[in-house]
């Protein structure tokens, strides 16, 4: 026991301080825990947010691709002042988020996430009245993309709010993004899933999200 406390720091000069110290242990492991698993959640967050700008990136990327169908302008510049707005969204909410890294179940901070994170989901939802005009099957695509990209906003809502005991807010039809790696995967799944439409499969296959 002397050498499990020696390891953990505690230093035993007297058998009183053994019994002391052998109380505080589950203490310390119990708030070493916490810490652990609080820096563990704010790593995975930050492995999501990263990938969610290149991945808008890739929507932008798709059109030109589409060429053939004469994607009408007013929806490119909707596209493309649409990125930039959802990326700075998700740039505040890193920003955010290791500002209070430490203290993720503060009422302040889950305050302003919860406020911040529903005007990214409102930004993100904003393109498909953009889109709505497009082909159906162009459409169907570009909206499976930014499904994905919906779902990983919430996933980091939802991993946030397990420190508050606050109820996790229901993703629909749409999977949780579990880190960034799952992030990648289930983007480029969607990007890659065959259409009826030859033209969006031949540019979705020069698409990838790395």
């Amino acid at each position: 026991m002397e050498l499990t406390l020696r390891r953990i720091g505690i230093e035993i000069t007297h058998p009183k301080q053994t019994f002391t110290a052998m109380l505080l242990v589950p203490v310390i492991f119990l708030t070493c825990g916490w810490a652990c698993n609080v820096q563990s959640t704010v790593n995975t967050i930050n492995t999501i947010l990263t990938d969610v700008g290149p991945a808008l990136q890739l929507i932008l990327n798709l059109l030109p691709l589409l060429g053939a169908k004469n994607i009408p302008e007013n929806v490119i510049t909707g596209i493309d002042n649409w990125v930039p707005e959802v990326t700075q969204d998700v740039t505040q909410i890193e920003a955010l988020v290791q500002q209070y890294q430490n203290d993720l179940s503060n009422a302040a901070f889950q305050a302003k996430l919860n406020a911040l994170i529903q005007t990214t989901e409102n930004s993100v939802a904003s393109i498909l009245s953009i889109i709505h005009v497009l082909d159906p099957a162009t459409r169907a695509k570009i909206t499976e993309m930014v499904n994905v990209v919906g779902a990983a906003i919430i996933s980091v809502e939802n991993l946030v709010n397990q420190f508050s005991g606050k109820k996790l807010k229901s993703l629909g039809r749409a999977a949780t993004i579990k880190n960034g790696a799952d992030f990648k995967a289930k983007f480029n799944a969607v990007l890659h899933a065959p259409t009826s439409d030859p033209v969006v499969d031949a540019a979705t296959e020069k698409l990838n999200l790395d």
